[in-house]
């Protein structure tokens, strides 16, 4: 039968118009028995980009050569994964790295296939996303490999909850009882957030879309056989700051490659996200943008809350407004205690 995707020839190959994208990556899979040297492989993955399909994969040393990247294309080409076609050539393939160009070059030469080097390689970086989030170690999953945000948003991420964690705001604000930010950039345009670490636990901050999210957590017992499935149902944006010798080796080492701030080795911003609709614990970008801004705006509230000062008997709510800059971005950040509730939420 002749497939959509491919035409016959008289020699009864199968030529195809498909793009494939392929890399070879380290990832954050940790191998080795107790007491036995950590291995964290490397992945190679090829994707047709055309028809969002995984054509195969291979799982390598990191020592190993360029050469099992070819080694690797030659098998794909003629034991494609199951449920991804027969056997074909693809017109043509991208790669991000001229390294791997050059070692695939002798095999997509000598078939006739198109090979290009690109800047970005969407459907395999969808695809390598999906691994480390099923597969792979978190504690060692570096922001730049598995998440869409640039390295200046990262940057700016650590900055602001460097800043945060010197600030100490869980000092002034009690946990359980948050703060409503409001800001026209936002999407929703307002979140609650709740200062973590004034019971002793884990420092950190927590970004809720629904105060009654927040009241479900409040009554949630440790010991309820459901907590974490309740929990991971909540749509929620954290930052929590966990030490350096809690992480795996790729993040630390990315953190310093980069030169990203951090205020103590107790210090490292770990951003995770939950919700039955997520895809990755890993934020977005959009939720980077969101969680940046919030730690730079909740210190110089919690400070304002904590000084002296006389309020009128009537007042039930302390509205302040503060002016953050994100992305080179400004904004104004309206924080509101005791938080109200929005309607709808």
């Amino acid at each position: 039968m002749r497939s959509k995707w491919t035409r016959p020839t008289q020699r009864g190959t199968l030529y195809s118009t498909e793009v494939w994208e392929g890399d070879r990556r380290r990832t954050s899979v940790q191998l080795g028995r107790p007491g036995e040297q950590v291995i964290t492989p490397d992945l190679i993955l090829w994707g047709d980009s055309d028809h969002r399909l995984l054509i195969g994969q291979q799982v390598v040393m990191p020592d190993a050569p360029a050469q099992a990247v070819a080694d690797s294309l030659r098998t794909v080409l003629a034991n494609p994964a199951p449920g991804s076609g027969p056997p074909r050539r693809p017109r043509r393939i991208r790669v991000r790295r001229p390294d791997l160009a050059d070692a695939l070059r002798p095999v997509t030469d000598s078939l006739g296939i198109g090979l290009e080097v690109t800047d970005s390689l969407p459907f395999v970086d969808d695809l390598y996303r999906t691994f480390e989030a099923r597969w792979g170690t978190p504690a060692n999953q570096g922001y730049l490999d598995a998440t869409e945000l640039t390295e200046p948003a990262v940057a700016e991420l650590f900055a602001a909850a460097a800043s945060y964690y010197k600030a100490r705001p869980w000092k002034t604000l009690v946990e359980g009882e948050p703060v409503l930010l409001e800001c026209a950039a936002w999407t929703p345009s307002y979140r609650y957030v709740m200062a973590l670490g004034a019971e002793g636990g884990i420092k950190g901050i927590a970004l809720y879309e629904s105060l009654k999210d927040i009241e479900r957590l409040t009554r949630l017992s440790p010991d309820d056989p459901r907590a974490e499935a309740e929990i991971a149902s909540i749509v929620t944006v954290a930052l929590m700051f966990t030490r350096l010798s809690d992480l795996g080796p790729h993040r630390v080492e990315e953190a310093k490659a980069h030169g990203w701030m951090l205020a103590s080795r107790n210090a490292y911003p770990l951003a995770v996200g939950t919700g039955n609709a997520r895809e990755s614990q890993w934020p977005t970008p959009a939720e980077a943008r969101v969680l940046t801004a919030a730690l730079r705006a909740l210190p110089p509230f919690a400070r304002s809350l904590a000084r002296p000062r006389l309020l009128p008997e009537d007042l039930l709510f302390f509205t302040e407004t503060h002016r953050v800059e994100v992305a080179g971005e400004p904004m104004e950040v309206d924080a509101t205690y005791p938080a109200p509730v929005r309607t709808g939420r």
